[in-house]
C-alpha cells in the first residue's frame, strides 16, 4: 500500500503566533474521487474547538461536510471535526474560528482514491473574555422561514455562534421548537430566545435582550395604541429586567417605512431611547452620532440578522456587540446592555479599549477642571488604518498609525467643555475595512443649563399600507417631533409652496373612522387622520396621514411657539407608473443636522389588486438614497447610487 504524507505551515517557516496544519494520505482507502477528515484543535490547548471551514474541490464546487448543505460562500460548520468527499485534484481549504484565532487558507493537490487525514491547530491571538468583554449577536434566526435551502435549527444556530467565536446569542423568533434550548447553554456559551418586537410601521424593530416571556397578547396591543409606542415598549422592558436594541436602523436605506428606526429620531429629541442602537454600516453610525448628539443615552451595538435557514445570510457574529461583564452569565451581559457598557465591531479582528481616567464606555463623569486624560489600547490582527477620539461627533485626536499592527497604545488629552454636557468615544478601522466603535463616556456640565432645542421631521409619501402590502391609494406622512418646553403650534403639509393642508393643536385629535393610530398603527390600509402626543395641549408631537392625488412638490412646515422647521421636499408624480416611495427625513441639534432622502420604485401601479401580500415591496428595483449633513465643523454625504440625479427632492433652510 503507498502512503504519503504531508505536512504544511501557512508560511514556509511558521512562527510561534501562527496557525499550522498537517495532512496525511493513504491510498486505496476510497473507490472514488477522494475524502478528507479535518479535525481542529485549539494550538495553546489542544482541545478540539467548533470552527466554519469552507472546502473547494477541483471541480469548483464546494463540499458539505455537515449534512445540512452550505451557503452560497461555501460555509458550514463543525464541532471538532468533519469528513467530507472531494473529486481528486487541486483542493482549497479555509478554517476560521471567529476573529480572536488566526485562520487557515491553505490548498494542495489530492491523488484519486486517497484518503486525507488533515489536523489544523489554530492560533488565539487574542481573548476578549479574559479583558471581560464578551462577544454577541442579539438578532439571530435559527430557522426565520418555513422552508429553506439548509437544514438548520437550534443547535445548528448555537453551533455557528460558538465556530465564529461569540459568547452568546439572543435568539429572536423561529419556526422552530424552543423545548430543548436550555440544553444548548455551556458554561462558555449561552443562548436565550428572546422574540423581536415588531410595533408597527414608521416605528422599527426592537430586540429585548434579556426578556424572555413575550408580552401578553391583549397587554401588547394596548400597550403599543399610542404614538412613540416603542417608548412603552422601552419602559415596561426595562421595568422587566431586560434591554431594548434598535435593530437595521436604517433598513432599507431608501424609506422610513417599517423595519428601519423610524421611531429612534424622535426618542432622541424626546429623551426616551432605547439602550441599544445596532450600528452596521457608516450611515447607521451617522444616525447614532445625531440621536447622541441629541441629548440620547444610548450605546451602540452590532448585529446579523441572520436569518440561518437562507443560503445568503451571514453567520451569527459577524457583526457582534461586546459587553464588559465581570462573568460569563446571559444576565450580566444584560446588565451590561442597560448600561451602555459595550463595543461594536463589523466582524473584527480589530478592538479597541478606551479609558478617561478611571471611565470606560458607558459611565458617566463630570467635565474635569482640566483637560482629560485619554487611553485608547488597540489590539489589531491587520494593518491599522485610522484611530481616533470623538467629541459630541467631531474627531479630535487622530494618532498616525502608520499601518502598525498588533498592541497598539495611544495617550493624549481633551478639552471638555464646561457648559453642556457632551459625550466622547473612539473609532480604529484596519485596512481591509473593519471596525471597531466603543460607546460613549458621557460628560455632565457643570453648569446646568437648560437644554438645547432640538427637533425631527420625518415625511414619506408612499403606497405602502400599514403592513408589508401595497395599495392603489398614496398617502403623506408626517411625524414632528420639537423637545419640551418647546411646543408645536401648527403643522403644514405645503403643495408646491402652498398651504395644502394644515392641522392646529388647538383643534385637538382627529382619529380615522376605525380608531387607528395614524401613521403607526397596525395592520390594514391608511385613511386620513392625527394626533398630538402627550396631548393637544402638551404638543411636542405630532403623527398624521393625508392621502396625495395631485402631482406636486411636497414638504412639511412646522410651526412651534419659538420658531418655524420645514422639512426637504419630494416630488410626486402622480403618473409615474409604479408603486414608490419618496422619503425626506431631517434631525437638528446643538451643532448637528442629520438628512436623508431615499426613492425607492416596485411593481407596475395597476398591476395590484387588493389584498397583495408581496412582502419584497422594501426591495425594490429602482432605489436612491442620501444620508447628509453635519456635526460641528463636520460635514459629511453618503449616498447610492452616487451620481444619481436628485431631481426628485430639494433642501430646505432652517
Amino acid at each position: 500500500m503507498l502512503r504519503f504524507l504531508f505536512f504544511c505551515f501557512l508560511t514556509a517557516s511558521a512562527a510561534a503566533n501562527e496557525s499550522v496544519w498537517n495532512a496525511k494520505s493513504e491510498a486505496g482507502k476510497v473507490e472514488e474521487g477522494a475524502e478528507c477528515r479535518i479535525t481542529v484543535s485549539d494550538q495553546a490547548g489542544g482541545q478540539l474547538i467548533p470552527f466554519r471551514i469552507i472546502v473547494k474541490g477541483s471541480d469548483g464546487k464546494f463540499a458539505d461536510g455537515s449534512g445540512r448543505n452550505v451557503y452560497k460562500d461555501g460555509r458550514f460548520f463543525a464541532d471538532g471535526e468533519t469528513l467530507v468527499k472531494v473529486p481528486a485534484g487541486k483542493t482549497e481549504f479555509h478554517i476560521s474560528r471567529g476573529p480572536e484565532y488566526v485562520p487557515l487558507d491553505f490548498s494542495f493537490e489530492i491523488p484519486e482514491g486517497h484518503r486525507v487525514e488533515i489536523k489544523a491547530e489554530l492560533f488565539r491571538w487574542i481573548s476578549l473574555e479574559e479583558r471581560g468583554w464578551y462577544g454577541g449577536d442579539n438578532h439571530v434566526h435559527a430557522k426565520h422561514d418555513e422552508h429553506t435551502p439548509i437544514k438548520t435549527d437550534l443547535s445548528y444556530a448555537v453551533l455557528q455562534a460558538r465556530a465564529n467565536g461569540l459568547s452568546f446569542i439572543t435568539e429572536a423568533g423561529s419556526n422552530v421548537s424552543y423545548d430543548q434550548l436550555e440544553a444548548l447553554n455551556r458554561p462558555d456559551f449561552a443562548v436565550r430566545h428572546c422574540g423581536e418586537i415588531r410595533p408597527g410601521p414608521y416605528v422599527g424593530h426592537l430586540n429585548p435582550a434579556g426578556l424572555f416571556e413575550p408580552f401578553e397578547e391583549s397587554f401588547y396591543e394596548n400597550l403599543i395604541k399610542r404614538p412613540l409606542p416603542a417608548q412603552a415598549i422601552f419602559a415596561e422592558v426595562h421595568k422587566r429586567g431586560g434591554a431594548v436594541i434598535h435593530t437595521h436602523a436604517l433598513m432599507p436605506r431608501h424609506q422610513l417605512h417599517w423595519m428601519g428606526a423610524a421611531e429612534a429620531w424622535s426618542d432622541a429629541i424626546s429623551g426616551q431611547t432605547a439602550h441599544l442602537l445596532d450600528v452596521d454600516a457608516n450611515h447607521t453610525e451617522l444616525l447614532w452620532f445625531a440621536m447622541l448628539n441629541a441629548g440620547a443615552r444610548i450605546g451602540v451595538s452590532g448585529h446579523t440578522d441572520a436569518a440561518l435557514g437562507r443560503d445568503n445570510t451571514p453567520t451569527p457574529g459577524d457583526n457582534r456587540v461586546y459587553c464588559r461583564a465581570d462573568r460569563h452569565d446571559y444576565a450580566a451581559f444584560v446588565d451590561a446592555m442597560r448600561r451602555g457598557r459595550t463595543m461594536a465591531t463589523n466582524g473584527g479582528p480589530l478592538f479597541a479599549f478606551l479609558s478617561i481616567g478611571e471611565a470606560g464606555p458607558g459611565d458617566t463623569m463630570k467635565v474635569p477642571g482640566y483637560p482629560a486624560k485619554v487611553r485608547l489600547e488597540v489590539e489589531s490582527l491587520a494593518k491599522v488604518q485610522s484611530a481616533g477620539i470623538y467629541l459630541n461627533g467631531e474627531r479630535k485626536i487622530a494618532w498616525d498609525v502608520r499601518e502598525q499592527l498588533g498592541s497598539l497604545k495611544f495617550e493624549g488629552t481633551l478639552e471638555i467643555p464646561a457648559d453642556r454636557d457632551c459625550w466622547v468615544n473612539a473609532r480604529v478601522q484596519d485596512v481591509n475595512g473593519k471596525w471597531c466603535l466603543t460607546s460613549p463616556v458621557f460628560f455632565e456640565g457643570r453648569k446646568k443649563a437648560a437644554k438645547d432645542p432640538a427637533a425631527a421631521i420625518l415625511f414619506e409619501i408612499s403606497n405602502a399600507t400599514r403592513f408589508a402590502d401595497l395599495s392603489r391609494n398614496f398617502f403623506a406622512h408626517v411625524i414632528a417631533t420639537v423637545r419640551a418646553p418647546e411646543k408645536i403650534k401648527e403643522v403644514e403639509l405645503l403643495r408646491d409652496g402652498e398651504v395644502w393642508k394644515s392641522y392646529e393643536s388647538k383643534a385637538g385629535n382627529q382619529l380615522p373612522s376605525d380608531g387607528k393610530i395614524p401613521v403607526t398603527g397596525m395592520w390594514d390600509n391608511y385613511s386620513d387622520g392625527h394626533i398630538w402626543h402627550p396631548a393637544p395641549e402638551t404638543p411636542q408631537h405630532f403623527q398624521g396621514d393625508a392621502q396625495v392625488l395631485e402631482t406636486g412638490w411636497y414638504s412639511v412646515r412646522v410651526r412651534t411657539n419659538k420658531r418655524t422647521l420645514r422639512s426637504d421636499a419630494v416630488r410626486f408624480e402622480k403618473e409615474n407608473p409604479l408603486s414608490h416611495s419618496l422619503s425626506a427625513a431631517k434631525l437638528l441639534a446643538h451643532e448637528t443636522e442629520l438628512n436623508l432622502w431615499g426613492y425607492g420604485a416596485d411593481v407596475e401601479h395597476a398591476t395590484i389588486r387588493p389584498p397583495l401580500v408581496k412582502g419584497s415591496w422594501w426591495y425594490p428595483k429602482d432605489i436612491f438614497w442620501r444620508t447628509s449633513g453635519r456635526f460641528g465643523e463636520r460635514d459629511f454625504r453618503l449616498g447610492w447610487p452616487t451620481e444619481q440625479p436628485v431631481e426628485r427632492f430639494r433642501a430646505s433652510s432652517n
